[in-house]
């Protein structure tokens, strides 16, 4: 069975399954994009990352800019 992932959070990741969503332990894939989004966050333009979100199959970082407001940021 092929899951596929639609958010990546701290905790770990979750695939969405008869319309719920299920955890998942992290992988050695999920906590390379958590990575890759948290490097996002520099104190100057990011202060947290909220996680990964994805639209489509594609990797977006959720950023929380230093007024609050969230920014998705597409991951290669």
């Amino acid at each position: 069975m092929n899951e596929i992932i639609c958010e990546i959070r701290y905790e770990g990741y979750y695939i969405e399954e008869d319309n719920a969503k299920i955890e998942r332990k992290h992988n050695s894939e999920t906590l390379k994009l958590l990575t890759q989004a948290m490097d996002l966050v520099d104190d100057v333009n990011y202060s947290i990352c909220d996680g990964v979100s994805f639209k489509n199959g594609v990797p977006f970082a959720e950023l929380i800019d230093l007024k609050g407001e969230m920014h998705y940021n597409k991951l290669i």
